[in-house]
């Protein structure tokens, strides 16, 4: 790919997806809790060559990563095709590693490519990692032909967890100091393959020929990611790494050092440990388990290092300001959706809550055990136009988001509401008028789902 193509294809997807980055946000109550917000390595130039994340705390966990070309002795220079990606809304967490295919024509461009589009993935009220994977890998094609990416995606809500890899980047938990399987992906490659037949010893795989030939990456036409979901418990540790941690450093290593260290600790000595062996200039050993060790040559041309480690926390309620919340008001059965946070807790732990019932603001300090969920269950701020089904959920839609942006002007919540009760007063002599009528109030992409909430409380 020609350096013009190649910044083509930056210009298409990273300044596209990347410049709705969502401002980070912070809990209402605790100024170091990200509640919402994004970071990523990917760059305009590809990636950054460094980029360390010490104990980012979001909900119900902790991250801590750090990517880089690999030092002195990588094969790569100060060019680093690895990029990490973490976002957290509300209740949910994405993270992952990607990692540029280096044999394929521009590994730099797929690793980019795949960023983006799982960052704009993330960003949907109902996100899906194998939608996300499908589509990364038609881009690549289409996009960056002849080059591909491997990597591993962590996704959690509450308590479940979802792992998406491909490739020879993936992802380990550690519970109770051992390994967990059913949170573990594995290796796609070819010498996985040839010990998963008995041809070859699972230890003999860092020193093996074929560790570096993949079998699976995004961009790879006939090839699936491996999809693995389990239930997340306080303590766990999720390692989440590119090959350029897995072929000099051991599962047995990673159980020893997280019996030991957690979260950043547990990072930094991940990292430091592979650093090390990829720039070693004499033998070094591998621990394969308690009796059996491997002995390595100098890499002589070592790789991008990338890790990143989820340490899963109890999972306690969390409001930023500017969220919309269902609260329980006092002297008042059921509960009220759409009320926004307007300050953090005060001393006697209450909270300003905010909303505009029919064009007028109303205003309540309430207790925080009364606030009993954002909505929509964390994952969005506001009960979107494609969750209403009735009329008053829409109006409360409305009211909330107080102006709608269409492609040509913007309404407010009070137009649009009139606008809707005279296409209701319409709709039996004019069904025809009444869609032309919709069509005309909620045009624009953006307000596609605004469209959608028409039509369905209509009955059109």
């Amino acid at each position: 790919m020609s350096e013009r193509q190649y910044f083509e294809v930056l210009n298409s997807y990273v300044e596209h997806f990347f410049s709705k980055s969502r401002p980070h946000r912070r809990d209402a109550r605790k100024e170091d809790m990200l509640v919402y917000g994004e970071y990523t390595s990917a760059t305009m130039s590809g990636s950054h060559t460094e980029m360390e994340w010490k104990s980012v705390e979001v909900p119900g966990a902790v991250v801590s990563a750090y990517t880089s070309a690999g030092g002195p002795g990588s094969k790569y220079k100060d060019v680093n095709e690895d990029t990490i990606l973490l976002q957290t809304n509300g209740n949910r967490l994405r993270v992952g590693v990607i990692d540029g295919a280096g044999g394929s024509e521009d590994g730099r461009t797929a690793s980019v490519i795949a960023n983006a589009l799982f960052m704009e993935g993330g960003r949907q009220v109902t996100p899906n990692l194998d939608a996300d994977a499908d589509n990364v890998t038609q881009s690549i094609q289409s996009h960056a032909p002849g080059s591909y990416a491997t990597g591993v995606m962590l996704e959690m809500n509450s308590d479940s967890a979802t792992l998406l890899s491909a490739g020879d980047s993936k992802a380990m938990t550690v519970r109770g100091g051992k390994k967990f399987p059913d949170g573990t992906t594995r290796m796609q490659n070819k010498v996985q393959q040839l010990i998963e037949l008995g041809l070859v010893k699972p230890w003999e795989y860092y020193s093996h020929p074929f560790n570096n030939v993949v079998t699976g990456a995004f961009g790879a036409k006939d090839s699936a990611p491996e999809k693995k979901s389990f239930v997340s418990q306080p303590g766990d540790q999720i390692v989440l790494a590119s090959d350029g941690v897995w072929d000099v450093v051991s599962e047995y290593e990673i159980e020893m050092l997280a019996a030991r260290f957690h979260g950043n600790e547990l990072q930094e000595k991940i990292f430091k440990l592979a650093y090390a062996r990829n720039n070693a200039s004499t033998q070094f050993r591998i621990l394969f388990d308690e009796q059996r060790f491997v002995m390595m040559e100098p890499l002589n041309g070592g790789d991008n290092i990338s890790v990143v480690v989820v340490e899963k926390k109890k999972r306690e309620p969390v409001y930023a300001i500017g969220d919309f919340v269902t609260i329980q008001l006092p002297g008042h059965h059921g509960t009220n959706i759409n009320w926004r946070i307007m300050e953090a807790v005060d001393a006697d732990e209450r909270v300003l809550v905010q909303k505009i019932v029919h064009g007028e603001l109303k205003k309540a300090r309430v207790p925080i055990e009364q606030l009993t969920e954002l909505n929509v269950k964390g994952a969005s701020r506001l009960v979107v136009f494609g969750e209403v089904q009735t009329k008053q959920e829409l109006f409360d839609a409305l009211d909330a988001a107080q102006t709608i942006h269409g492609s040509q002007r913007s309404y407010s919540a009070e137009f649009l509401k009139k606008r809707f009760q005279d296409i209701e007063d319409m709709i039996h002599a004019d069904v025809l008028g009444a869609r032309q009528f919709v069509n005309t109030i909620t045009e624009g992409e953006e307000n596609q789902k605004l469209h959608a909430a028409f039509m369905r409380v209509l009955g059109l």
